[in-house]
């Protein structure tokens, strides 16, 4: 530095003026230095993540679904039926009466000389003669034996001769009527000795195998 000029005065003169001195320094003093810290870190935190929340989802419902009814089914009825009504049947007529005829009851030639009489022949209840041989057919052999055997031959309707009957028993009993139906089955028209002598012929008749010539009246 220079120093200024100065001016003539009045003033009394004093001592040179003192060296100038360096400006006023501050004594110069370490920074005041606050202790070295960090950066200002904030810490991290992290990303902020709200808690997870499952996907919304709606409480599943059942599809909606009418409640299932039964199909309307009308009560069945019984089929319409008409009182039944009895089909018209004209009041039973007796079957026409066919006139009997009186037959006759001759054998075959053979038969006639061993003076063989057609009841006598037990053989056609069997159906072997009568209607069931053609040369008995030709020649109506024993045609009222025949017919009352039930083996008649067509067309013949003989009259069969009420009579009296007798309840004539055999030497080895002494009553008819006290004989049993399964004795008497066994006799009367199935026995050869009974159908010669007509034993029993009532009772015989009255138990369904009666004589084949003989119709008892009483």
């Amino acid at each position: 530095p220079t120093e200024a000029p100065t001016k003539k005065s009045s003033l009394k003169k004093t001592s040179a003026p003192v060296a100038p001195t360096n400006a006023p320094v501050a004594p110069v003093t370490n920074a005041s230095a606050a202790p070295a810290t960090n950066a200002p870190v904030v810490l991290p935190t992290g990303a902020p993540v709200v808690t997870p929340t499952n996907t919304p989802v709606d409480r599943p419902t059942i599809a909606p679904i009418d409640r299932p009814t039964i199909a309307p089914v009308v009560r069945p009825t019984n089929a319409p039926v008409a009182t039944p009504t009895v089909a018209p049947v004209a009041p039973p007529t007796d079957a026409p009466i066919v006139p009997c005829t009186t037959c006759t009851d001759v054998g075959t030639p053979s038969m006639v000389n061993k003076g063989q009489a057609c009841a006598e022949r037990f053989n056609l209840v069997s159906g072997s003669k009568c209607i069931g041989l053609e040369s008995w057919v030709k020649h109506n052999y024993c045609e009222f034996t025949c017919f009352v055997r039930g083996i008649g031959y067509d067309g013949d309707s003989c009259c069969i001769p009420e009579v009296v009957c007798t309840d004539v028993p055999t030497p080895s009993f002494d009553s008819c009527p006290d004989q049993t139906s399964d004795k008497l089955n066994t006799k009367c028209n199935q026995s050869d000795s009974w159908r010669k002598n007509n034993y029993c012929q009532l009772s015989c008749f009255k138990n369904g195998n009666g004589y084949a010539s003989t119709t008892c009246s009483n």
